[in-house]
């Protein structure tokens, strides 16, 4: 009888371990269940709804992109953040899907280059017209993020540079 238990040891830790691994798998489900949407679909609601663009510029190669999006847009006061005010859209750096911007038509790599990026991942905020707001390349953990996002939402930036709001809200919290 030894065997058989010993069997159903084994089972039982095999089946540990593949739940322990499952995490993992929730964390992308959390990702996905962030509402992301394409230039185009993002391009035609903000301009009936009057929300500011949040493009994500990314690449596959790219292990700090990938970071935030497992750490950062799994966080649902970010999520929650960004559907609200925002319309959040991912741009492959080295794509060759086509958009348009300002009227012309290009691939997502020529945006990529009109926008001048130099660093993946890099954060952009566009208002309705497609005016910049302003750029962010590197990481950004949930907090430096959050502050970001409610520094573009609440206008700020037209009034004061990042660090004084962000020196602003630490003093009020």
């Amino acid at each position: 009888m030894a065997p058989a238990n010993n069997s159903c040891k084994f089972f039982t830790v095999m089946v540990l371990l593949l739940v322990g691994a499952c995490p993992a798998h929730g964390q992308q489900n959390a990702t996905a269940a962030m509402q992301w949407y394409d230039f185009e679909e993002a391009r035609q609601l903000t301009a009936e709804n009057e929300k500011d663009l949040f493009l994500f510029m990314e690449a596959d190669w790219c292990g700090i992109c990938k970071r935030m999006h497992r750490e950062v847009f799994t966080d649902s006061t970010i999520q929650s953040l960004l559907s609200t005010y925002f319309y959040p859209v991912r741009i492959d750096i080295e794509s060759k899907e086509k958009l348009t911007f300002n009227g012309q038509r290009m691939t997502s790599k020529a945006f990529s280059k009109k926008m001048k990026l130099n660093a993946t991942p890099t954060t952009i905020f566009l208002q309705p017209d497609h005016t910049i707001i302003g750029s962010k390349p590197g990481f950004m953990d949930v907090e430096e993020l959050w502050v970001l996002l409610k520094y573009i939402q609440s206008d700020a930036w037209e009034r004061s540079s990042l660090e004084e709001y962000r020196d602003s809200i630490s003093v009020n919290q």
